[in-house]
C-alpha cells in the first residue's frame, strides 16, 4: 500500500475518533475532555508534519515538541481514571521529561527524532497502560469487551508497545540501510490507524452507554 494512502487512512482514523469523542456529552465520561485534547494534538502534529514534508522541511522538531505534550496529556488521562496513582504517574512524568531534555542536549532536535527520549516515554506508557488494563480486568463486573476503557487503553498499548521496537532500531536503520528504513516507516501509520480505530470504538461504546453508568 502506498505510504501516502496510509497517511490518509491514519488521518481519517484520527478524525473519526475525534468526532466520536466529541459526540460524548462532557459530563458522561470523565476521560472525554482530556482524550479529545490528546486526539486534537495528534491531528495537529500530523498536519504540521505533513506540511513540513510537503515543503521539504525537517519535521522532526514537530514530533520532538509534541511527544512530551501528548505524554503529559495521557498521564493526566490515566490519573483521571485512577487518581490514587498520582505519585507513580508523577515519577513517570519526571523521568520522561528528563529523558527528552537530556536527549535534546546531546542530539539536535531539528535533525532527527529524539530516539532515546521517545523510547523512554513509549516504554513508560506501555508499562502504565498494562497496569491500567490489569486494573480494568480485575475490577470490572461486566465483560471486558463491553468496557470502553479496555478498548481505549488497548489501542494506546498497541501503539506505544509497537513503537518501542520500531523507535529502538530506527536510527540504526536510517544510518545503515535507508532503503529498509523507508520500508519500515509504514509501521507508524499502521500502528496509529489501529490505535485510533480502537479509540473511536471506545468512544462510540461510551456514547451508547446508559447515562450514569461509569466503569470504576
Amino acid at each position: 500500500m502506498p505510504f501516502y494512502l496510509l497517511v490518509v487512512l491514519m488521518l481519517a482514523a484520527m478524525l473519526a475518533a475525534w468526532l466520536a469523542c466529541w459526540r460524548i456529552p462532557r459530563s458522561a465520561w470523565q476521560l472525554r475532555n482530556i482524550l479529545l485534547a490528546s486526539i486534537s494534538l495528534a491531528i495537529a502534529t500530523e498536519a504540521a508534519a505533513l506540511v513540513g514534508m510537503f515543503y521539504f522541511m525537517a519535521n522532526s522538531i514537530v514530533y520532538n515538541c509534541c511527544t512530551p505534550l501528548e505524554f503529559f496529556l495521557l498521564l493526566w488521562l490515566i490519573h483521571r481514571f485512577r487518581p490514587h496513582w498520582g505519585m507513580a504517574l508523577g515519577v513517570a512524568a519526571v523521568i520522561g521529561c528528563i529523558a527528552m531534555v537530556v536527549d535534546g542536549f546531546f542530539q539536535n532536535p531539528m535533525d532527527f527524532v529524539l530516539v532515546e527520549g521517545v523510547l523512554v516515554i513509549s516504554a513508560l506508557l506501555s508499562i502504565i497502560l498494562l497496569a491500567a488494563l490489569w486494573s480494568v480486568a480485575t475490577r470490572s463486573d461486566i465483560p471486558l469487551y463491553r468496557v470502553p476503557e479496555f478498548w481505549l487503553f488497548m489501542g494506546m498499548l498497541l501503539y506505544f508497545g509497537g513503537m518501542v521496537p520500531y523507535i529502538g532500531m530506527v536510527r540504526y536503520l536510517f544510518q545503515r540501510n535507508p532503503v529498509l528504513a523507508e520500508r519500515f516507516s509504514v509501521l507508524m501509520p499502521l500502528l496509529c490507524i489501529g490505535r485510533y480505530a480502537l479509540t473511536g470504538a471506545a468512544c462510540i461504546m461510551q456514547y451508547k452507554r446508559p447515562r450514569g453508568l461509569q466503569h470504576g
